[in-house]
């Protein structure tokens, strides 16, 4: 894209952006039958985002896609969306948001908007872009121009659950996330961040139980998901006090993913049983063993510390492991 040549690309954690849908935008068909070829490419640039689940290289290789169709054609408003995703997706950096690259983003979508007015799609990403700056008052207005200009993208109403639930509005943001889920798209992406938004609603307006319910339907609904299941390790343990079944969910999730959350939850719950046992006169030797595993799994200590300590649950953990590191100097 011209006007972000040079660009450094930083280390990215994963984060979920607004997609198109299987819904096609009119503007999105225009392109599509004018220029196929270039179509072709702009697909599979957006289907790359689209995937992205935290490789580096994926955003670098769309990036290359997206500036070599803007080099070489008129600027195209489907494009200069997909720079505002990934732009957007660039931003969110070791949990934090780097503004310049989110504003480049932003700029990006209103450059889209400016070469086709009537872009829907490009309405529910600049509501997106306004709801992680907290200007919930523009994200809501253009998420409605959107619908006024007839998106039937799932986005919309995903990105609609997402202000209402920063605002509180609860209800409102439970019906748009069971609209996307009983729609059943064929948008993984989507469905994803359905059933997310669905977790974070029961966690805003329900007990745990139903938390702990709409962990169960996401993590039935994609198995396949590294995050679903480490997410519901750290339920399980932080809330449930539930090691065993903790480390359990924890292999899952690193069985299709070795990040770096699953292995510190896992650690974590593995101290729990050793903590567990070393309370009984009459585990001593189970404890032994089980100190012997979680060490072996996971010997940095002084997160394991950070980590159960940090939640009421697992401060006993933390305790005991203080204490016994002190005993073994």
């Amino acid at each position: 894209m011209k006007l972000f040549k040079f660009l450094i690309i930083p280390a990215f954690l994963y984060c979920g952006t607004a997609l198109p849908s299987d819904w096609q935008s009119p503007v999105e068909a225009e392109f599509q039958e004018s220029a196929p070829a270039v179509f072709a490419e702009f697909s599979r640039a957006r289907a790359i985002l689209d995937n992205y689940q935290g490789r580096t290289a994926d955003l670098a290789m769309a990036y290359e896609i997206l500036d070599r169709i803007d080099t070489s054609n008129e600027p195209l408003a489907p494009v200069m969306v997909e720079f505002g995703r990934f732009f957007i997706m660039a931003s969110h950096i070791g949990g934090g948001v780097d503004e310049e690259t989110l504003n480049r983003g932003g700029s990006a979508i209103f450059q889209a908007i400016k070469l086709r007015p009537e872009y829907e799609n490009a309405y529910v990403l600049l509501g997106h872009y306004f709801e992680i700056t907290g200007n919930y008052k523009a994200a809501l207005e253009y998420l409605n121009e959107a619908e006024a200009l007839g998106s039937l993208s799932p986005w919309l109403k995903l990105n609609l659950a997402s202000v209402h639930i920063d605002i509180g509005n609860y209800d409102k943001a439970s019906i748009a996330v069971q609209e996307v889920i009983d729609s059943n798209t064929s948008n993984r992406k989507a469905l994803v961040a359905a059933y997310s938004n669905k977790i974070a609603i029961a966690w805003a307006t329900k007990g745990f139980s139903e938390v702990k319910h709409a962990h169960e339907e996401f993590i039935a609904k994609f198995p396949d998901r590294a995050w679903s299941w480490g997410n519901y390790a750290s339920f399980l343990l932080f809330n449930y006090l539930e090691p065993e079944e903790a480390v359990v969910a924890a292999d899952r999730a690193l069985k299709l993913m070795d990040y770096g959350k699953a292995r510190v939850v896992k650690g974590v719950a593995m101290y729990t049983l050793w903590a567990q046992a070393a309370d009984d006169p009459l585990r001593q030797q189970e404890a032994e063993m089980l100190y012997k595993e979680a060490n072996t799994f996971y010997p940095h200590h002084d997160q394991i510390l950070k980590m159960a300590g940090r939640h009421h649950w697992t401060k006993d953990t933390a305790t005991a492991l203080e204490a016994h590191l002190k005993l073994e100097q």
